[in-house]
């Protein structure tokens, strides 16, 4: 896959939360393809289970170095208290409301 590719943006801002995370796992892909992210994990849209705590941000991403969190949301979409307190209990975090914003937080940490 081209740096090129990973730019373009597959989602409107606007897009249902579901479609802007599956967008962001595609990229994600891609970006472990040529190694510029170890790894990442997807929580599944689901309700936590008994052994897990509320809250817990969509993506965790192993970046060469560092560990990330990110949160997606719609445009409209609030962060929960839980949610925040997740998202502060990371050196690096943020709250992403489309492909573009979620891109370049990821370019801002250095990715790509």
């Amino acid at each position: 896959m081209s740096r090129r590719a990973w730019t373009r943006q597959l989602a409107p801002a606007a897009a249902p939360e579901r479609d802007l995370q599956r967008d962001a796992e595609a990229w994600l892909k891609g970006l472990v393809d040529v190694g510029l992210v170890r790894a990442w994990y997807h929580r599944p849209d689901l309700k936590p289970k008994r052994s897990e705590k509320a809250g817990l941000p969509d993506l965790i991403i192993a970046l060469p170095g560092d560990v990330v969190a990110v949160e997606l949301k719609t445009a409209k979409g609030k962060v929960t208290l839980e949610q925040a307190i997740w998202l502060a209990s990371f050196r690096r975090s943020a709250v992403c409301r489309s492909l573009a914003e979620f891109q370049s937080q990821l370019r801002a940490w250095g990715v790509g």
